[in-house]
């Protein structure tokens, strides 16, 4: 089974730094990391919640092991199972660089206390991770008589996101020579990436579009509508024989990706967003360019949960009266662990109840095709720093407010507000994977909601 393990930069440098703490008697630290969990087409995913370190005096001299737990510290960490209804892993690490690997004791000593976790938590995944300065490696117990399953890919969700553990997709020819910038593994790293785009009229066709060119590998991609002949003056790519036809909008967007990148990995579905969540599941970013204050809301709401990068892209048109009309817009980049869009204003208790489906005064949903490409490239922009190193230090935290007036893209008052780490209080890290996810009694994973037969054998 595909099993991959998430956690945030902020969460993984918190680890480290305790780990390396001197101890007064053991040469090394050890501790718990909490996890839930959630299913998608791509596997189980594994997402990490808390950090506890194993306390002074729960540790035992022995002089045979560089550090030795004692029956107080499995005990707490089996309470924590218990009660919160979390997976466990262990963790320690031993440093340098690299992926590293489990020592002999390691492995013995991870087999005789970890599936004892399932006796009290069974519908939960537990395990075992080694840190080094710079990557990870983990193991799963899935069930309390079964042999443990390797971690395949470690996802740090930061800016940039980093992954390790699976060998990278290789990009097609020298078509990319020009990019070079973005750094010498960016072509491979572009190539591997997955991608959602929900809606993909006016910003969405604009954002496909240059994610093709660029390079991008993967695509989720969601839209329940057809192009219609109002939809001309803004859809890239949407010809007068699509209206003709009745072609839909995914199928529009593939057909630019396909004329690009001939071998993309894409899932394309007419449907609403909320009836494809295996799929955005195993996003590396989702991009919402949607009309409804709540769909994003919910959406952005998913990803925290699944800890995705989420960028959000829209536009207004406001009937200003004689002085004629203000085109504005944002760009807005929501990290798992930093504001979210409620944290700078931009949802609010009293906007959702508005519930805005009508932009500004100008018409039904107004929109122009330059604009919707101006903040499509900007988006763009933020996702491919997610993805590449070329940018050394990108913000974790970025809320862009375009004025078509003035053609002017600024930063919002927000980002200087947010300068320094702020802990959002919205998006708590122990609500983060499938609520609905559980073990069934042959200890498969499963989903218990509307699709209740979903099973990955083990």
């Amino acid at each position: 089974m595909n099993i991959r393990f998430k956690i945030t930069t902020g969460l993984l440098a918190s680890i480290r730094a305790d780990l390396g703490r001197p101890h007064p008697f053991a040469m090394e630290r050890v501790g718990f990391i909490s996890t839930g969990m959630a299913l998608g087409r791509g596997g189980l995913v594994l997402l990490a919640q808390e950090y506890r370190p194993v306390a002074d005096e729960d540790y035992v001299r022995d002089n045979t092991v560089p550090v030795m737990m004692g029956p107080a510290a499995i005990r707490k960490a089996m309470q924590w199972a218990l009660t919160d209804k979390v997976g466990i892993f262990h963790v320690h690490t031993h440093g340098g660089t690299g992926v590293p690997m489990f020592s002999g004791i390691d492995l013995r000593e991870s087999a005789s206390f970890v599936p004892s976790f399932l006796n009290v938590a069974a519908q939960r995944a537990h395990g075992a991770i080694v840190l080094s300065g710079d990557a990870a490696r983990g193991q799963v117990w899935l069930s309390r008589d079964g042999a443990p399953t390797f971690i395949s890919e470690f996802v740090e969700v930061g800016a940039p996101i980093r992954k390790w553990g699976r060998v990278l997709h290789r990009s097609n020819g020298t078509r990319h020579e020009r990019q070079t910038f973005l750094g010498p593994t960016s072509p491979h790293l572009l190539a591997d990436a997955t991608i959602g785009v929900v809606g993909l009229g006016g910003g969405g066709s604009h954002i496909v579009q240059q994610l093709a060119h660029v390079g991008v590998g993967g695509y989720v991609l969601v839209d329940p509508q057809a192009i219609e002949d109002t939809n001309t003056n803004r859809l890239v790519g949407g010809t007068l024989a699509d209206v003709e036809a009745q072609l839909r909008k995914v199928q529009i967007a593939e057909r630019i990706i396909r004329g690009l990148i001939p071998e993309a990995h894409i899932f394309a579905r007419a449907k609403p967003w909320h009836e494809l969540v295996d799929e955005l599941r195993h996003c590396d970013v989702i991009v919402g360019a949607l009309d409804s204050y709540r769909e994003r809301d919910q959406l952005e709401r998913f990803a925290r949960r699944n800890l995705i990068a989420y960028v959000d892209v829209g536009m207004d048109i406001h009937d200003c009266g004689t002085q004629g009309h203000l085109i504005s817009g944002q760009v807005i980049l929501s990290l798992p662990g930093h504001p979210c869009l409620r944290c700078c204003g931009f949802i609010t208790d009293a906007r959702l109840e508005r519930e805005a489906q009508r932009y500004g005064a100008a018409g039904a949903q107004p929109q122009v095709v330059w604009p919707n490409g101006l903040l499509a490239s900007t988006a763009v922009g933020l996702i491919i720093q997610q993805i590449t190193p070329w940018f050394p230090a990108p913000r974790p935290f970025v809320y862009l407010e375009y004025d078509g007036n003035r053609s002017t893209m600024v930063p919002a008052p927000y980002m200087r507000l947010f300068r320094d780490q702020v802990t959002c209080p919205h998006h708590p890290a122990d609500e983060t994977g499938d609520p609905f996810f559980v073990f069934d009694t042959s200890c498969r994973p499963t989903r218990h909601e509307a699709r209740c037969d979903v099973r990955v054998p083990i």
